[in-house]
């Protein structure tokens, strides 16, 4: 959940820890400052347009936890 007083970069950093996952949002959208939005649209719209590759895609090494991106 972001904080209000938060700045949006710093919320950023949460977001990008969900590009792996499905990103889940708890918090009322229309209570969002205009930077967080902004910030929350960016991200959500990055993940959707390269969510294939986050979700599906492979790692060209066996040890590698995370997607190749």
């Amino acid at each position: 959940m972001l904080h209000p007083d938060e700045p949006s970069d710093t919320a950023a950093l949460q977001s990008l820890d969900t590009l792996f996952a499905v990103p889940q949002v708890s918090m009322r959208l229309d209570s969002l400052s205009r930077a967080h939005t902004a910030m929350l649209m960016h991200y959500l719209a990055y993940w959707r347009a390269n969510r294939e590759v986050l979700l599906d895609g492979h790692s060209g090494r066996r040890e590698s936890t995370h997607n190749m991106i």
